[in-house]
């Protein structure tokens, strides 16, 4: 929405920029003081502005740019994981998002019942030195941005023992 005074008053319309601000298009039909539309994502980083007019000139609103955030939604999934003991295991996980999220792996010594924080564990994937205590923990990856979070599916470790 935007007003603007004058006499005699002046008439109003909104126009949208798709490339920062360089030009400018009028937007058909929206000559009102307020402009509603339904967003899509296709729509992000679009500004907007309203142009007024009367007789005794032209003024113009500063744009208002159009930021479309959707929280984040797990897009790959990590799987189950098997190893001896001193190898590594490799869990991945990504996620979409707007603005694109974080990452942050977890793991579980309880079956999920809490979570602990991987200090340093902040890319799509997760490598695990595999040690005798770690059999059946579980671990996912937690997907963050200002529009919400995610987390991904808990995947397990089974530790084999040699005989």
């Amino acid at each position: 929405s935007a007003t603007a005074s004058g006499s005699p008053a002046p008439t109003v319309q909104w126009q949208l920029s798709t490339n920062g601000g360089t030009t400018w298009a009028d937007i058909v039909g929206a000559t009102s003081a307020t402009y509603q539309f339904t967003a899509t994502s296709a729509m992000n980083g679009w500004r907007f502005r309203a142009v007024f007019r009367n007789s005794a000139g032209t003024t113009t609103t500063r744009a208002a740019l159009l930021r479309i955030m959707t929280p984040p939604t797990v897009t790959t999934q990590p799987t189950n994981q098997a190893g001896s003991i001193g190898e590594t295991a490799h869990y991945t996980s990504t996620a979409t998002g707007l603005p694109s999220p974080t990452v942050q792996w977890q793991y579980s010594a309880d079956n999920g019942a809490t979570w602990v924080t991987i200090q340093g564990a902040t890319s799509t994937t997760l490598a695990v030195a595999i040690t005798a205590d770690q059999d059946g923990y579980l671990f996912r990856a937690v997907f963050t941005n200002t529009a919400g979070s995610a987390a991904s599916n808990a995947a397990s470790l089974s530790v084999l023992f040699g005989i």
